[in-house]
């Protein structure tokens, strides 16, 4: 994912540019989806969709990709790392499962939001030693003042499917500083971190 969050406060351009490999080489690349949405805070009519579950299509000669995304009017930046802590007597772990961030201030009631309006961090299974962080698709989300970010895991060893943690973490926004939780498991612990950075990056 992004190394850090996008700003809302200016323009910016999403654009999205994705084909299906072809055998023969580049030149025999099928055009799935090409063509880009932007946003415009001087847009006056962007004022009413902050905070809103939005879609965008995106179509191309082949296909299509819709694009899913909630513009904040005011959040937080969030860098978070999860470190393997009790392996359930086993080092090192290939550790299996999901870690997901959502917003307590936001419903997941339906498989719609809960797939496509959580920030999925970890899903690929990977071997990890005790004490050490395990690897994240991504690492850095936004969280709105309005509401505590929620880490959410569910992880298990692929070698035993012992689980090593299970439950979530809820993380009130904060202007800066450093909170650290645990989530357990029957077998396990996993350790969240979440560094606070108090803007978003232009």
């Amino acid at each position: 994912g992004p190394y850090r969050g996008v700003s809302g406060s200016q323009f910016f351009k999403v654009t999205i540019d994705l084909k299906n490999k072809g055998a023969g080489g580049p030149s025999r690349d099928e055009e799935v989806s090409n063509g880009s949405f932007a946003w415009d805070v001087c847009e006056l009519t962007n004022n009413y969709y902050y905070d809103k579950r939005l879609t965008y299509i995106v179509s191309g000669k082949n296909g299509k990709v819709t694009v899913y995304y909630t513009p904040f009017r005011d959040a937080i930046q969030a860098r978070v790392e999860v470190q393997l802590v009790d392996g359930g007597g086993q080092d090192p772990v290939d550790v299996q499962g999901s870690l997901v961030a959502q917003y307590s201030n936001y419903d997941y009631s339906t498989e719609e939001q809960k797939k496509y309006y959580r920030t999925v961090l970890f899903s690929k299974a990977s071997r990890v030693n005790v004490r050490s962080n395990i690897p994240l698709s991504r690492s850095v989300v936004a969280v709105p003042t309005a509401g505590s970010l929620k880490i959410e895991a569910n992880m298990s060893s692929a070698n035993n499917n012992r689980e090593i943690a299970k439950g979530t973490a809820v993380f009130p926004p904060q202007l800066n500083g450093r909170i650290t939780k645990d989530i357990a498991g029957k077998d396990g612990r996993v350790r969240v971190t979440v560094t606070w950075c108090p803007q978003i990056s232009e």
